[in-house]
């Protein structure tokens, strides 16, 4: 598995692209863990937590739209530099304080440039950049980078949080500022590779055409996107708070725990598919992710806490790999011009999620409790695996030595 890591590294400038990946994650781990305190601290309540989290996806699926069917981008380069310029944007927000305006503005800008960044830019350019047929190794590489990001952020955020809002958003301006940097030396001048800009003439008609030719292989990807980020935002939007409440100095590690998960286990998950196959791998994890959710919904243990979600997320590291990289082979497969509806409605799947856990689950957990609602969210999972399960063909799901080898 190292050799193959240190080849996909090696590989059409990844190593670079990786690396901006894990900046961007970093940023993005470090608001995931401060915006959901400041906004229960300014504004009162899970629930306001839950409505501006909702705001940001709703956002996401906006932008979804905008740049799936009305744009005609297909530069992995536009979307980067959109997304900087919007990361830009956020900075100021953050130092406004108690106002419900500036928390919508923010969410706001903060949905947009996610979904630019791992959305369009990292799925366009990874399908098409990654080395044939190695999709199971370059989407547990991309898992791993962005999860370190994750991990490290909230850990960076507790850290600097207690001296002050503007040394936060100093820490992040600075590491925007080397992201920018390593995004213009590398990817403003791609050596072999043209991208001239076309402009496409298409209506709503074409576009619906060619949603109608991919619908059944984005469909499935659609509801297991969904699932896997409705467990995973009840974690990141209801677990700072949560957890400040349970152990208030370990709150932190208890947000980047299951993150850790996500840093540790690609390269163990992907040998583990291999060997017993996509849908062995799902159905593992489908009974992992339920006892898992079970230890959480029955101990407020700070110890099992943490062994717990690390495992629920360990799980979760499965059913993304399989997700992610059958997507990545169905996308590599596509024209160019039909790339941007397919990343479009898959991405909204867990957009759509994280909206309805962000106002639904805000209710759940205000009424039954933050365990009450892992148990719930996990259901929902294992719901949409089900439905992958029978809307996704074997074909398409089944190993062969093409995909990983």
């Amino acid at each position: 598995m190292w050799q193959k890591f240190q080849l996909s590294l090696g590989t059409y400038q990844l190593r670079y692209f990786f690396l901006i990946l894990l900046l961007f994650a970093v940023t993005e781990g470090m608001l995931i863990f401060y915006v959901p305190l400041q906004v229960e601290a300014q504004l009162g309540g899970l629930l306001s937590v839950g409505i501006i989290l909702a705001i940001g996806n709703i956002s996401g699926i906006l932008t979804d739209l905008v740049f799936g069917f009305v744009s005609e981008i297909t530069d992995h380069r536009k979307f980067m530099h959109i997304a900087a310029f919007l990361s830009v944007l956020i900075l100021p927000l953050l130092l406004i304080q108690g106002s419900w305006l500036s928390f919508i503005l923010l969410a706001a800008v903060w949905g947009a440039r996610f979904e630019l960044m791992f959305s369009f830019a990292s799925n366009i350019y990874l399908a098409k950049h990654a080395p044939h047929g190695r999709f199971f190794e370059v989407s547990g590489v991309a898992f791993l980078v962005r999860n370190l990001g994750y991990f490290l952020g909230p850990l960076l955020a507790n850290l600097v949080r207690f001296h002050s809002t503007g040394l936060v958003v100093v820490s992040l301006l600075v590491i925007l500022l080397v992201e920018g940097v390593v995004m213009y030396l590398v990817f403003n001048n791609h050596p072999g590779e043209h991208f001239t800009q076309k402009s496409h003439k298409l209506s709503l008609y074409s576009e619906y055409v060619i949603l109608k030719k991919h619908f059944t292989e984005v469909f499935p990807h659609f509801i297991l996107s969904f699932g896997v980020a409705a467990f995973e935002a009840m974690f990141l939007i209801f677990g700072p708070p949560t957890f400040a409440a349970i152990n208030p100095g370990l709150s932190g590690l208890l947000t980047a725990v299951g993150l850790l998960a996500n840093v540790l286990m690609p390269s163990l998950v992907v040998r583990f598919v291999e060997f017993v196959g996509p849908r062995i791998a799902l159905i593992c994890a489908a009974f992992g992710v339920m006892a898992g959710a079970l230890t959480v919904w029955a101990t407020l243990n700070t110890v099992v806490l943490l062994l717990a979600i690390y495992f629920c997320f360990l799980c979760m590291v499965v059913i993304f790999v399989v997700n992610d990289a059958s997507f990545l082979h169905t996308l590599s497969r596509l024209k160019t011009s039909e790339e941007d509806e397919v990343i479009s409605v898959r991405s909204m799947g867990p957009n759509f999620a994280y909206v309805i856990v962000s106002l639904l689950g805000g209710v759940l957990v205000q009424r039954a409790g933050f365990q009450a609602g892992v148990l719930a969210s996990a259901m929902i999972l294992i719901a949409s695996l089900m439905l992958f399960k029978l809307t996704k063909s074997n074909d398409h799901i089944r190993v062969t030595p093409k995909m990983y080898r």
